[in-house]
């Protein structure tokens, strides 16, 4: 059936891949709050807090600010070194980190994209409960099957 994997494909455009229309400008006073947490090895709330900044509800949106924000505080000035801060963040066991690099792989933010290891990485994330993760999940093996 042609139309469910047209419409699986849409739902990760519009949920994931396509730039938010009410993007709003980082500032790095935005971003201030989550560095102090994010030195203190206090992953998840630094992600929570710049999740709190986003102008919507896309997993890619909070993508975006994450990674200005790391920019602008110059933690991580380039897309691969976002990449390897939200590698080592989900080591540290940040769930939320681990669905983002997941959304980094898919949509090849700061590396080529691959939906091999964003599919492992949702798996991970939803195996700990982020109910996005899961859905995500859902329309990676969706797209892997066409």
């Amino acid at each position: 059936m042609i139309l469910p994997k047209i419409v699986i494909t849409l739902a990760l455009l519009l949920f994931a891949v396509l730039p938010s229309f009410a993007s709003a400008q980082v500032t790095k006073a935005m971003c201030v709050s989550g560095v102090k947490l994010a030195q203190k090895q206090q992953f998840s709330k630094a992600l929570l807090h710049w999740r709190l900044v986003t102008t919507d509800a896309s997993y890619k949106e909070w993508v975006r600010v994450s990674i200005e924000c790391l920019r602008l505080t110059k933690i991580a000035v380039t897309p691969e070194r976002a990449l390897q801060w939200m590698q080592h963040a989900s080591e540290m066991r940040s769930t939320y980190a681990k669905s983002l690099l997941a959304l980094m792989y898919a949509n090849g933010f700061g590396t080529v994209r691959d939906l091999s290891i964003a599919r492992t990485l949702f798996k991970e994330s939803a195996r700990k409960g982020d109910e996005a993760a899961e859905f995500m999940l859902q329309i990676i093996d969706a797209l892997e099957v066409q």
